[in-house]
């Protein structure tokens, strides 16, 4: 029997590579989605392969690019025959107040903080449906109910939180979680 595959968006670091750890420790095999962090992903997938003995992938793919979501979708599908779990992680924070935001960071924290999440949502959706099981887990913040960072980092935790119950409300009829 196979183990389950869990997609770990900003899965190189931090929080992400936390999860990494605890998830193949527990017999789960990882892809690793990251963007500036090669050196740590390529480092984390091959400590997970010698310790944990599971499949292990590292993916570079920036979530607010479409093309290139659909690139590791395809990519996770040939090597590893899709997933099971998706974890959206990867996130950019921000300090910066509405006055001091202009149209082209907004657009890009958006993209990335909300737009990957959906992205990839879609993309599970793909492999979920049919098989009618999943897991989507997707990692928001404090900020999107009580805003002490920047204007689009709160904002965006807000609706991401927004997305995930109307994600449930959709998903309600199905094995999907």
């Amino acid at each position: 029997m196979m183990n389950k595959v869990v997609l770990i968006t900003g899965g190189a670091c931090g929080i992400g590579r936390a999860i990494a750890l605890e998830l193949a420790k527990n017999h789960y095999d990882i892809v690793i989605n990251y963007l500036t962090s090669r050196q740590a992903a390529e480092a984390l997938k091959e400590q997970i392969i010698h310790e944990y003995g599971v499949r292990c992938l590292a993916v570079c793919a920036d979530i607010s690019d479409a093309d290139q979501v659909d690139r590791m979708a395809a990519e996770i599908e040939e090597k590893l025959g899709g997933i099971d779990i998706l974890i959206n992680n990867a996130g950019i924070g921000e300090q910066k107040m509405i006055d001091e935001t202009d149209d082209e960071w907004m657009k890009y924290v958006m993209d990335t903080n909300l737009g990957g999440p959906m992205r990839y949502i879609r993309e599970a959706l793909k492999i979920f449906l049919p098989k009618n099981d999943g897991v989507i887990i997707n990692i928001s913040s404090v900020n999107g109910t009580r805003p002490f960072c920047g204007a689009t980092y709160t904002s965006t935790k807000g609706a991401l939180n927004t997305l995930t119950k109307n994600v449930a409300m959709r998903l309600i009829d199905t094995n999907i979680r």
